[in-house]
């Protein structure tokens, strides 16, 4: 009974113990928040609004490596690193060109962040541009 509870055992314990920190926590983005701005430089034609992006990332290792793409080739892609926390901000200005005169136009983005372990996540989102005013 000995020897079979230590089998056992070993057997449970090497299986177990297989398990890896990245098996346990995968990469994910937790929430993808987008607060709109109040218009940015009123008098600049070029200039329309000014949201903010706002991520969550949870599992992985860090360091984070993030980008976040846009359907509106008018918006810049943004590259960059997240803190050691898995925090993303980013400001994005939004071309007055983007904006629709009839009625509110959304913009969808994704955001892809990729680990020191170049496991990668994604989440799409999208955010609303006021229609155009001038």
């Amino acid at each position: 009974m000995t020897i079979l509870i230590g089998v056992v055992g070993t057997i449970v314990g090497f299986y177990f113990g297989a398990a890896t920190v990245e098996e346990l926590h995968p990469l994910e983005i937790a929430d993808v928040k987008v607060i709109a701005g109040d218009p940015v430089n009123a008098d600049d034609p070029q200039a329309r609004r000014n949201h903010e992006i706002r991520a969550k990332l949870i599992g992985g290792q860090p360091p984070y490596r993030y980008s976040i793409a846009f359907d509106q080739d008018k918006i810049r892609k943004i590259e960059n690193d997240a803190n050691e926390e898995g925090l993303i901000t980013e400001q994005v200005i939004i071309p007055k060109g983007v904006a629709n005169k009839e009625k509110e136009t959304t913009v969808k983005f994704t955001v892809t962040v990729t680990d020191k372990e170049k496991k990668e996540a994604k989440m799409d989102g999208e955010l609303s541009v006021p229609k155009q005013t001038s």
